[in-house]
C-alpha cells in the first residue's frame, strides 16, 4: 500500500497519456465491501484511533467495575457505526454495478460516467478536477481517491474508487496526470488525442461518406478545428463539410445529475458534437476560390458556430438556434444572419447521429441550416413553426438536401 498527496507525486516523463483512459473494473461484492472497510481505516486514521480508543477505555471501565457492561456498550456501538458503512458500500456497489457506473482519467480531472441505454450513449454525471484531489491511497488492486469538495461553505470529502488489474500502470498515469495538471503548463489548445481522431474520421467516412480532402486550420486559437470535405457521392448530389475537432469541447449542460429524468434527459444529447452544412455540388471549394468571400462564407460560418457553445458556456442539440446582429448577414448575396441546428439531412444520414469513442465519450452530428430572421421567429412560434420546416423538409421531419442547398444559391 502507498500513500500519494500532492506534495510527493512525481513526473513520469516516461508514461504518455494521448488520450482520455476508461476504467471499467469492478470486483466481486465481497471483495468491493471489504476492501472499502479498509480503505476507510487507512483513510480516515484519526476517527479509527478514537474509536479503539473508545473501546480501550470501555474495557478498562468493566475491568474496574468487574461487569462487562461498559465494553459491550462500546463494542455495540462501534460496531454499529461499522455496520452502518458496510451497509452504504453494499448500495454503492449496486449503484455501480446496476447503472452501469464507470469513471474516465481526463487531462481535466476524473469524469463519472453513465451507460445509457445499453451502451448507446455514455453521459458524464460529473467531473472532479485534479486540483481538488487530497490524497491518493493505492492498494494490489484497488487506487481509492480522496477529493475534497466544497459544500455550503465547509469543505467535505468525497472518495472515487478505481479498480484495475494493473495497479502500478493505472498509477503511473494517474501521477501523470495529476502532477501536470497541478505543476505544468496547461495547453491553450483543445485537440483530440491522435487515436480519438482516427476514430472520428472513420465514423464521418462510415455515416456520412469518404471525404476526398480536409481543409486544415492554420492558427487555432482555442479548439483545433479542420474541415472534412465530402464530395457528391452516390444519391448525394452536394458537398458535406464536416467539422474535425470541435467535439473535444465538453458543452456545458446544467443540472442535477442526481436526478432521473434529468439522466434521461442528458443521454439524448452528447456534450460533445461535430458540425456540417451541406453545399450544392458546383460550389467552388478549391483553395483559388475560397480566397473569395462569396465561397468562403459556408466555411467561416461553420468554424463559428462549432465554436458557439465554447465562447458562450451553452449548449446545442437539434431544434435550437442562434442569432447574429440585425444588420449582419453571412454573406450580402443572401438574406440569412440566423442558424437553426438540424439532423444530418436524411440522404445522408442513417438516422443515428451519435458514435461512441473508445475513451468513453459519446460524439453527436448536428447540421447548421442558414436562415432568415423572419424564419427564426417561425421557429420559435410553436403554432408556427411548421410553416418553416416545410421550406427545408417533404415530410416535416426529414431535412431534404436538395431543398436546403437550392436556399444557398443566390436569386437571379
Amino acid at each position: 500500500m502507498k500513500i500519494y498527496t500532492a506534495k510527493n507525486i512525481k513526473p513520469c516523463k516516461e508514461t504518455r497519456v494521448d488520450a482520455d483512459i476508461p476504467v471499467f473494473g469492478m470486483p466481486t461484492k465481497t471483495k468491493f465491501v471489504t476492501k472499502l472497510m479498509i480503505d476507510d481505516i487507512v483513510a480516515n486514521p484519526i476517527f479509527n484511533t478514537l474509536l479503539l480508543l473508545f473501546i480501550i477505555f470501555g474495557a478498562v471501565v468493566s475491568l474496574s467495575s468487574g461487569t462487562p457492561r461498559s465494553i459491550i456498550i462500546a463494542l455495540t456501538a462501534v460496531l454499529i457505526l461499522k455496520f452502518r458503512a458496510a451497509l452504504t458500500y453494499v448500495t454503492l456497489y449496486d449503484s455501480f454495478h446496476g447503472n452501469k457506473f464507470f469513471n474516465t482519467l481526463t487531462d481535466r480531472g476524473i469524469n463519472t460516467m453513465l451507460e445509457s441505454g445499453n451502451k448507446l450513449r455514455y453521459v458524464r454525471m460529473e467531473t472532479n478536477p485534479w486540483e481538488n484531489i487530497d490524497k491518493v491511497i493505492c492498494y494490489s488492486d484497488l487506487v481509492s481517491l480522496r477529493i475534497k469538495r466544497k459544500h455550503r461553505n465547509q469543505s467535505a470529502f468525497h472518495t472515487a474508487y478505481l479498480w484495475s488489474d494493473d495497479v502500478p500502470l493505472l498509477m503511473q498515469q494517474i501521477q501523470h496526470l495529476w502532477y501536470n495538471a497541478l505543476y505544468e503548463e496547461k495547453p491553450p489548445l483543445r485537440l483530440y488525442s491522435p487515436k480519438e481522431y482516427d476514430e472520428v474520421t472513420n465514423i464521418i467516412t462510415e455515416k456520412y461518406g469518404k471525404y476526398e480532402s480536409v481543409l486544415h486550420e492554420i492558427i487555432p486559437s482555442d479548439i483545433h478545428i479542420d474541415i472534412a470535405k465530402i464530395p457528391p457521392q452516390g444519391d448525394n448530389d452536394h458537398y458535406t463539410l464536416c467539422t474535425i475537432g470541435a467535439g473535444d469541447y465538453n458543452m456545458h449542460i446544467g443540472g442535477d445529475s442526481s436526478n432521473k429524468t434529468f439522466i434521461e434527459y442528458r443521454a439524448q444529447f452528447p456534450e460533445q458534437l461535430e458540425y456540417m452544412i451541406i453545399l450544392p455540388s458546383d460550389w467552388p471549394l478549391d483553395e483559388e476560390s475560397l480566397k473569395k468571400e462569396e465561397n468562403y462564407w459556408p466555411i467561416r460560418l461553420l468554424k463559428q458556430m462549432a465554436r458557439f457553445p465554447l465562447i458562450t458556456n451553452d449548449w446545442v442539440c437539434e431544434g435550437h438556434t442562434a442569432e447574429f446582429e440585425e444588420d449582419t448577414r453571412f454573406t450580402p448575396l443572401l438574406p440569412y444572419s440566423c442558424v437553426t441546428f438540424s439532423p444530418p439531412s436524411s440522404n445522408i444520414s442513417d438516422g443515428v447521429n451519435i458514435a461512441n469513442l473508445s475513451t468513453g465519450k459519446s460524439l453527436g452530428f448536428v447540421q447548421i441550416v442558414p436562415i432568415t430572421r423572419e424564419e427564426l421567429n417561425l421557429i420559435r412560434s410553436e403554432d408556427r413553426m411548421w410553416e418553416f420546416f416545410e421550406r427545408i423538409s417533404h415530410d416535416a421531419e426529414n431535412v431534404d438536401s436538395k431543398l436546403v442547398c437550392d436556399r444557398l444559391r443566390p436569386k437571379k
